[in-house]
């Protein structure tokens, strides 16, 4: 948990998310308007809280979200209570991560809500905000 929270908080910019439906991708940051979601930031907090924030160009109607996020080392997962996405909510949104480095962490959300976004999973990677 430190790697993805330090001793006190650690602040994360979305630097990749490709939607999947079946074989078929799709780059959200390269493909959304004006390049929106290239600059949300994640901030990750050592006491289980988070703050995801809809940072530069705007692309949903939530600007900030604060709640809680879990942790688990077998299997290698976050869980955050809530995130936006393309103007859509998603609720406990579970990442399986599949790589964690000290300046980054890479994952798949697996579970997408059907009524959402018509993809069967999003890979997202993050980058540590220096």
């Amino acid at each position: 948990m430190e790697r993805l929270a330090g001793v006190e908080a650690k602040k994360w910019k979305l630097t990749k998310a490709v939607a999947w439906s079946g074989s078929l991708s799709l780059d959200l940051i390269a493909n959304s308007a004006n390049k929106c979601l290239g600059d949300n930031e994640l901030t990750l907090r050592s006491n289980n809280s988070y703050v995801l924030e809809d940072t530069g160009v705007k692309c949903s109607t939530v600007d900030r979200i604060e709640d809680q996020w879990i942790f688990t080392e077998s299997p290698l997962q976050i869980q955050l209570a809530e995130i936006s996405l393309m103007d859509r909510t998603f609720k406990n949104v579970v990442l399986d991560i599949s790589e964690l480095k000290n300046s980054s962490f890479s994952g798949t959300v697996n579970n997408v809500p059907e009524n959402s976004l018509k993809v069967n999973k999003i890979d997202l990677t993050f980058t540590l905000v220096k």
